[in-house]
């Protein structure tokens, strides 16, 4: 997937329009469009403005999969859609590096023991 098709379903899962980008980056909405389209291509200044109008992290732009992607309603029976983009939280990796740290020990000990069992 391209960049500018990754820009564009960001862009639509957050509820923005062409215009309303083009509006907030100070451009025509058709020179936009070209940016989605991916006939122009981005500087990364611009790219980190796409990203800070749209309140995402450019590198999840980058990584962004619509497998990940989940449409929610809203209880007043409207349509809004939530990006969630599944990632490695800072809990998750920490939970993981202490389980990691406790096989460890738990192996070494273990060792020790079936080291014991065998010189007996």
């Amino acid at each position: 997937m391209s960049v500018g098709t990754k820009i564009r379903k960001v862009r639509e899962l957050k509820g923005f329009s062409q215009q309303d980008m083009a509006e907030k980056l100070e451009m025509s909405q058709n020179n936009y469009s070209k940016i989605e389209l991916g006939r122009v291509s981005v500087s990364m200044d611009r790219f980190q403005e796409i990203a800070d109008i749209l309140e995402i992290d450019p590198m999840k732009i980058m990584d962004f999969d619509e497998s990940q992607v989940f449409n929610n309603h809203d209880q007043k029976g409207g349509s809004a859609a939530n990006l969630i983009i599944q990632e490695f939280s800072d809990k998750l990796e920490e939970a993981y590096k202490s389980e990691i740290i406790h096989l460890k020990e738990e192996i070494q000990f273990l060792r020790k023991l079936l080291e014991k069992n065998i010189e007996k």
